[in-house]
Parts: structure tokens; sequence; C-alpha cells
């Protein structure tokens, strides 16, 4: 067993005093047996042993690559010269707390445990990819800080637990690419920095309870596509921006600068987008299935930016003569989505084109209150070909009773630049709602 003595050290000296540097070697010897086997000290039925260190600098490397060990080691307050190894390792459990360190080298990593980086300052790659950790994965409070380049690599990582990110500050990608975690992820609070790049790429993730990042502060495109969440996606009060660059502007299903892209994304409850939600780019949620209600209510979406209503894209302004956009304005794309509850839409403004064009909602929506509006110059649903202005998706936007900046009409379902029937209304009233589906069925519409 390892203990230290000096109390306080500042983590963040790079050089530290004579008296608190201890050679990372140490921490192991003494808990060995002479045939390689582990002594197990005197303890509780079904409670490992722990082996703590705390306020002291760790010179070398803690070099743990494939060894079985059964103990769970604790760090408090400890610098570390050289990145631990714990690469194919197989740990009872690991906690740093309050750490500094150069890295952490833990690809296929086998925990029993928690693995703990809670109030810790990692300043380069934490590398988790293939590891298992059969309780939960927690970094809350902590930095971790690669800039411009992986800040955490977690692909195909697998957490029985929970993922607990609250007040997390990462600069750099977040990656975590067909990882499995059977509870909640939850990034409440935290500062998610890589400008133009993947703030959060989460390509396949699955998430066995909600996904949180209420009040986050995401600068880069949260990826998402393929992912599945099995109870609730939500990100209340978060701002996105600075989203990931497109390099193929000239496509016109693409979005440049989207700042959330969650094509093809399952979530089998609500997905909330409200309550001081921002975002300066495009939110793109193509071909999604969602179970519950999509709520927009609160939320605001800026596909333009200035305040005279051009949106432009690397200097190119948006061609607002078509209902064609090509790849620039949009502020929300949601073609093909099916959504299983309400969608919910209420005070806030979307400023750009908002795209429904074969979104299919399940329940009637709601747009009491204050209406949306938009600063496009066509019709704020029109996202579809140019016949799409003769056949609208009349039932969604009727229901959803957004206001169209091209005709000016508010707190009602009729568009003059669609060409849609002069039929007015809140969006509220369900006996409408029900004449104008009916009528927009007989008519074609989606």
């Amino acid at each position: 067993m390892a203990e230290a003595g000096a109390r306080g050290l500042d983590v963040f000296d790079p050089s530290p005093p004579r008296s608190v540097r201890m050679a990372a070697a140490e921490v192991l010897r003494g808990v060995g047996e002479p045939d390689g086997t582990w002594r197990l000290p005197r303890r509780r039925a079904g409670m490992p042993p722990v082996v703590r260190v705390a306020d002291r600098f760790l010179t070398g490397t803690l070099d743990l690559r494939a060894v079985e060990f059964p103990y769970l080691l604790e760090f408090v307050r400890c610098r570390f010269e050289e990145p631990p190894d714990l690469r194919q390792g197989k740990l009872a459990g690991i906690a740093f707390a309050d750490c500094w360190l150069p890295g952490v080298s833990a690809r296929n990593l086998s925990s029993a445990n928690e693995v703990s980086l809670d109030g810790s300052t990692v300043e380069g790659l934490v590398d988790l990819v293939d590891a298992d950790v059969a309780g939960s994965l927690s970094v809350r409070d902590s930095a971790l800080s690669v800039p411009d380049g992986i800040a955490l690599h977690a692909d195909r990582l697998k957490v029985a637990g929970g993922l607990l990110a609250q007040r997390v500050r990462v600069t750099g990608e977040l990656r975590m690419a067909g990882a499995h975690v059977g509870g909640y992820c939850n990034f409440s609070g935290g500062l998610l920095t890589n400008p133009r790049g993947h703030a959060i790429n989460g390509t396949g993730l699955h998430v066995g309870g909600n996904l949180l990042m209420n009040g986050c502060t995401l600068r880069g495109t949260v990826l998402l596509a393929g992912a599945r969440v099995d109870s609730a996606l939500t990100l209340r009060g978060a701002s996105a921006a600075d989203g990931r660059s497109d390099d193929d502007a000239l496509d016109p299903h693409s979005d440049p600068n989207a700042t959330l892209v969650f094509d093809r994304i399952a979530v089998d409850g609500d997905v909330q987008l409200d309550r001081g939600f921002t975002s300066a780019g495009t939110v793109r949620m193509v071909n999604a299935a969602l179970g519950g209600t999509l709520s927009l209510s609160g939320g605001t979406f800026d596909a333009l930016g200035a305040e005279d209503g051009e949106p432009t894209g690397y200097g190119r302004a948006l061609a607002t003569d078509t209902a064609e956009p090509t790849g620039y304005g949009r502020a929300l794309h949601l073609d093909g989505t099916t959504v299983g509850g309400d969608i919910i839409g209420r005070q806030r403004p979307c400023a750009g084109r908002c795209g429904w064009s074969t979104s299919r909602p399940r329940a009637a929506s709601s747009s009491t209150g204050p209406p949306w509006t938009t600063r496009a110059r066509t019709p704020c649903w029109a996202t579809g070909p140019a016949s799409a202005a003769t056949s609208p998706p009349a039932r969604l936007r009727w229901r959803a009773g957004w206001s169209c900046a091209a005709c000016r009409s508010a707190r009602t379902s009729t568009c003059a630049a669609a060409g849609s029937p002069s039929r007015a209304g809140t969006g509220t009233s369900r006996r409408a709602s029900r004449r104008w589906t009916s009528a927009a069925r007989s008519s074609g519409a989606t």
C-alpha cells in the first residue's frame, strides 16, 4: 500500500519540490508476491482493497500494461510526469481525483468498477478505444485538452453504467463512435470547444438511458448520425455554434456549418431543443425516428447570422428565388423524419428556412403563443424540389402554425407564396386541423 504525506500539492506546478516526488513504480511495490501474484490484505467481504496515493509528483511511467491488478487504484491531487499506461490491463477500478496528467493510455482496458477522472486536468489524449468498464465512466468537472485534435478517443467503448460528464471542459474532439453506454449520458453544463470541427463525434453511439446536454456550450458540430437513444435527448438551454465546414458545399442536400447533425438517429423518447436553446447554424435531423415529442419552444434557430437577413455561405448568398436551397440558409432540416408525438414550437424565432418536406408527425402540433418567424424570402417550409410549391407539406405546416416572411402571415397556416388554400387559423383547433389534413390529403399534399 502507498500513502503520501505532504498535503495540498499544486498539481499545476511543473517543478514540484523534491519532498513530494515519488517513482511511479513505487505505487505497486510491496503489494506483490515473489511468484508474481498479488498479496491481498485484510478487507471487508466483497470489497477490493484500495491503493491510495495523495499529493505526490509521480515520476516515470505507471506501467500496468497487460497486468491483472485486483486493487482499486486511487490518486488524489497527484501530478504525473508520463501518461499512465493501462493498455490491456484488468483492474478492479481506477480513479484520478483533482490530478494533472499529460494523457491516459487505456486502450482495451478492462475495469471491474468505475473509471474516474473527476476534477482532473488532462493535457493530452485520453485513449479509451475498445475499453470495457463494468461500472461508470466519470469525467465530472474535468478539463481535457488537445487543441485541433482528439481529446477523448473512445470508439467502441463499453460502459455498463453511465457516462457522467457534468461541467466537463473539452478543448478538441470528444470522439465516441460506436460506443455503448448502458445507462444515461450527462454532459449538462459542459463546455466543448472544437470550432469548425466536431465537438462531439458520436456516430453509431448507443445510450441506454437519457442523453442530456442541458446548458452546454458547444463550439463545433455535434455529430450523432445513426445513434440510438433509448430514452430522451435533451439540449435545453444549450448553445451551439461554429459548426464544421462542409467540403462539398455545392451539394444541395448538404448543410455547411451545421451545429447539430442527427441524421438517422433513433430516439425512443422526446427530443427537446427548447427553453433557451440557441443554434447559430443548421440543426439537421434527416430521416430520424423520434418516438416522443419534438419540442422547439423557446429555442432560437439561426442559419442566417446577419441582421439584414441575407443568408450567406463562404461569401455566396443563398438563391432565394427558388424553392430549393443550395445548402445554405436552412435553420431546421428535418426531411424524412418521423415524429411519434407532438411537434411544439412557441415564442422564439427561426431565422432561415425550416425544412419539413417529407417529415410526418403522428400527432397534432402546437404553436400557441407568439408564432415563429423567418427572415427567409421563400416559404419557410420549402426544402424540397421546386414542384413542392404546388404541393407543400400542408398538414405539418398547418398543425405547427409557423409564420412565413414571404407572405407575412402570422399565427396562420396560410402561405400565399406557396399557393396554399386561404384557410386561416391559429393552429390550435383540432377540428380545423382535421379539416385541413383531409383537404391536404385529397389534394395530394404530403
